[in-house]
């Protein structure tokens, strides 16, 4: 392992933190061709491998199983043994994923090829977030996170708009292929240049099992608030990501590349979200918590206009209206992580982080069965929607009726 004693701000050159934050934002872009561009993959996967609308919702979740458990492990991972080996390993293994998904045969191959996605995944998003936390002065924390998680609205962004046109052009295996070598790209400049943020930590021996870490963790207080609106609106955006593509295709007779050319902005406006969001949430006294509510208040507000404006036949409208949604559903994450972040006590960030993501992927995990159910069932989209509106709404009232002592100073993190 390769570490430095240098924080940021005391002995970190401002080139070097620069570079930090891009090859950490390289790490996500590449990370989200995948992750993030599941739902695009999934509609092309649809006629190559006859599969119905349900059937990709139930591939999609494959992605997200396997990395409930890996989460909060990799969370401890990075607090002792730092960044550049997981992500490392978590790059290469997503590069694997992109080389199965070429090859693929059936749906099977393609199903492990989704499996592997989750493992590679699972280091990706803590372990980035924790370097920038890492090198960068708390000052600058909440710009950097948003233009770090910006990388995985705007990766799908790029995925909407260039799969389609890729997969016209150059057909599904090499498309795959140039993924892969995108990865492996981006695994060997990381690996070649970043060097690990070091903080002294407590042998493990003191910190005890991962279950009582983790029941210290909950009993944090701010943290059930920061989780229950983290599950609520990450349910809403694997929505949006899995289904709005298909739903666009289904419901206004739009075929791919129209479809995720709507996508594809709504990606972008949450890109945006993620920056604007992250830096207006530092600029105030616990910004990071009201900006996370706000956003959540803006979807529920937002979702019963869905089955309306997203199909409408005003062109003007429906850009519009998926340009206001995309930067709520989706920039939302990068104020959230900077909220967690002020919560996490000294030398346990990444496992904080860890067991929240881990939680995110549970509902990450469930809500593709979920809707697919749900489509089967009605067979409609308004029943998705609904349920999308509720939990939001929920979410809300928990936060309301439930309120936990936040109003002490946020914890300097790296001190």
């Amino acid at each position: 392992m390769t570490t430095v004693p240098d924080r940021a701000g005391s002995g970190a050159k401002a080139p070097y933190l620069g570079w930090v934050l891009l090859v950490t934002t390289l790490c996500q872009l590449g990370a989200g061709t995948l992750s993030q561009g599941i739902g695009v993959w999934g509609a092309a996967a649809k006629p190559r491998f006859h599969l119905s609308d349900a059937a990709v919702g139930i591939l999609a979740g494959l992605s997200s199983i396997a990395t409930i458990f890996g989460l909060f492990v990799i969370g401890r991972i990075l607090d002792h043994r730092g960044e550049r080996g997981p992500i490392a390993v978590g790059l290469c293994i997503l590069s694997l994923a992109a080389i199965i998904m070429a090859v693929s045969p059936d749906c099977f191959a393609f199903g492990f090829a989704m499996i592997l996605i989750g493992i590679g995944y699972v280091p990706i998003q803590p372990g980035g977030t924790k370097a920038v936390l890492g090198w960068f002065p708390p000052r600058s924390h909440g710009l950097v996170v948003g233009v770090r998680q910006a990388a995985l609205p705007l990766s799908g962004a790029l995925i909407a708009y260039f799969l389609p046109r890729e997969l016209a052009a150059m057909g599904w295996k090499t498309s795959a292929l140039l993924i892969a070598a995108f990865l492996t790209f981006i695994c060997s400049l990381f690996w070649s240049s970043y060097r690990n943020y070091h903080v002294a930590q407590p042998p493990l021996a003191r910190k005890g099992s991962l279950y009582k870490s983790a029941k210290q963790i909950m009993r944090i207080p701010g943290f059930s608030n920061a989780t229950v609106l983290g599950i609520s609106l990450v349910s809403i955006q694997t929505t949006v990501s899995i289904f709005w593509v298909i739903y666009l295709q289904r419901k206004a007779a739009l075929s791919l590349a129209p479809a995720a050319d709507d996508f594809f902005r709504i990606q972008m406006a949450g890109a945006a979200g993620r920056i604007i969001l992250s830096w207006a949430a530092s600029r105030f006294h616990r910004g990071p918590r009201r900006t996370v509510i706000l956003c959540c208040v803006g979807v529920a507000c937002l979702l019963p206009l869905t089955m309306v404006l997203s199909v409408a036949s005003c062109f003007p409208a429906r850009v519009a209206f998926g340009i206001v949604l995309g930067f709520f559903v989706f920039g939302w994450y990068g104020p959230w992580v900077t909220w967690l972040a002020e919560l996490a006590p000294p030398h346990s960030v990444g496992e904080m982080l860890g067991l929240a993501m881990a939680f995110n992927q549970i509902a990450i995990a469930a809500t593709p069965f979920a809707m697919s159910g749900l489509i089967y069932w009605s067979s409609t989209y308004i029943t998705v929607w609904l349920v999308a509106e509720v939990t939001a709404i929920m979410s809300l009232a928990f936060i309301f009726v439930w309120p936990t002592p936040i109003d002490r100073a946020p914890a300097n993190i790296y001190h």
